[in-house]
Parts: C-alpha cells; structure tokens; sequence
C-alpha cells in the first residue's frame, strides 16, 4: 500500500502545534541538552545546544547556533565521557550553570517555541535548572520530535541516530539532525480539521501480517493496517483534510471500544 502513515499516539494536536509556530511568527528552537545523568535532580546539564531557526512554508531553515557548555561538580564517569564525547577535564574552565542559564534565558526571549527530541527528558532538566538558577525558561510551544516520528513512521526504532540514518552524514550534530528529521517528519504529519464519518467498513487480507481494514468515510476511503495500528493514505490529501485523531476517537466511540487495538479485533475478521 502506497501513501502516507499515521497512528493516534498522545492526545496531543501536533498540527496545532506546528500552526502555531508558524504563525506566532518567532523564532522555532531546535534544543539539545548533555548532562550528567537522567536525574533532574542530581544530575547536572553540561551542555546546551540549539539552532535558531525559522519557518520558509513548511520547511524550518537554519539561521544561527547556539553551543555553551556548562562547569559540571560531578563528575562524569569514563563511560558518559564516551557516550557524549565530553571530558571533564575539557568541562574545568567553561563557565558555571547560573552564567550560561542566564545568557540561554535572554537568547530565547519570552513564549519560545522548542523542538526536543525526548521532551519528557529535555524540558524537566531545564526546568529545574531554571528553578535552581532562578532563570526559569519561557516555553510556550513544545513540540516532541520522537513522538511525532514515531507517529508518522512504522520503523520499531526510534532513536535519533536510526530515525536521521540516511538523512544526513552520521557524524553530524544531535540539534543538526533533528533539523532534518524534522522537516522530513512536519510533511507527513496529517494537518486535515474537517470531520469523518464513516459510511462503510471492509476487511482485506493477503496473509495474517498483511491485514487491513478499510472504511469508506464522507471525504474518501482510508486504510488501517491491522498488524500496526497505522492509518494508511489511501487518496492522496486525505491526511490534509480529514481530522485523523478525530476519526481514531470517533470509530473507538461508536464501535464501544476502549482504544484502535480493540477496534481492530472486533472488525478485522
């Protein structure tokens, strides 16, 4: 089958998100942070990276990087060295957290718009940094680019280094990366408000991993693959018209099942 995927992941409206941003017309940050460790409270950020950036269309162009580390107190261990190729004895002169904290703050401005990758990490470090420092960020947009590719693609992997594979050289910067995982994944986000209802339901085939159902709605037929979860572009532009989260809710409600796997199992036989 031919055309673009998308499953309901998060009840969260990233076409809303991504409207936004491109309309409140200030920059868009690409973030990436390096710390210490995964906890919040412990661990210290080490490193903050972003590009700048601005919409052209729908496509976010670079305008200029912002790379600061960051004076750690803790030390990182041989194997975080490795993993994010920073030692510490690079880290012994570079400026304190309050200092770069601050300067990050002015840089971003008031109801910033941020892209993260893993934002359920990202933002809760900056967050207490912010707090510690008292240089708590403004965010108003957030949008979570793992969670968006991983909504828009039917690969099982979903790190960055696999998402970007291909996209750009591997050796390339994590906020690099995610510029052009982005505007690889902003195309296939599904961008459609109006309403679907359903006219008709049929189920197709060819063996147990190829299963699909097909439903017949006010605004053209769409597929659901039944071994995936994904909706699947039957017309193309049916993902620009057509509220795909929407239709997710409406076919659990009306067929009284709690969630698209359950949708699934009482029509796909």
């Amino acid at each position: 089958m031919a055309g673009r995927v998308y499953i309901t992941k998060r009840d969260m409206a990233y076409k809303n998100i991504l409207a936004d941003m491109k309309l409140n017309g200030r920059p868009v940050f690409i973030l990436s942070v390096e710390t210490t460790g995964l906890d919040k409270f412990s661990d210290e950020l080490i490193n903050i990276h972003a590009l700048k950036c601005h919409f052209e269309d729908k496509i976010l162009i670079e305008d200029e990087e912002y790379n600061r580390y960051i004076r750690n107190t803790k030390a990182l261990t041989p194997e975080l060295e490795k993993i994010t190729k920073i030692t510490n004895e690079f880290l012994m002169d570079k400026e304190d957290l309050s200092t770069v904290m601050e300067d990050f703050y002015n840089y971003i401005g008031e109801d910033a718009n941020i892209i993260g990758f893993n934002t359920s990490f990202l933002l809760p470090m900056l967050k207490y940094a912010g707090f510690e420092t008292g240089w708590m960020l403004d965010i108003k947009d957030c949008f979570d680019l793992r969670i968006a590719a991983s909504s828009t693609m039917e690969e099982k992997v979903y790190s960055l280094d696999a998402l970007s594979s291909g996209l750009i050289p591997k050796k390339s910067s994590k906020v690099h990366k995610m510029l052009v995982l982005f505007n690889q994944v902003s195309e296939s986000i599904p961008t459609g408000t109006e309403h679907v209802s359903v006219t008709n339901i049929r189920f197709w085939q060819k063996a147990y991993t190829c299963r699909y159902l097909y439903l017949m709605t006010n605004l053209g037929e769409v597929g659901l693959n039944c071994n995936t979860g994904f909706w699947v572009e039957r017309e193309p532009g049916f993902f620009d018209a057509a509220d795909i989260d929407g239709l997710t809710r409406t076919v659990c409600e009306h067929s009284n099942s709690t969630n698209i796997w359950d949708f699934i199992k009482k029509y796909a036989k």
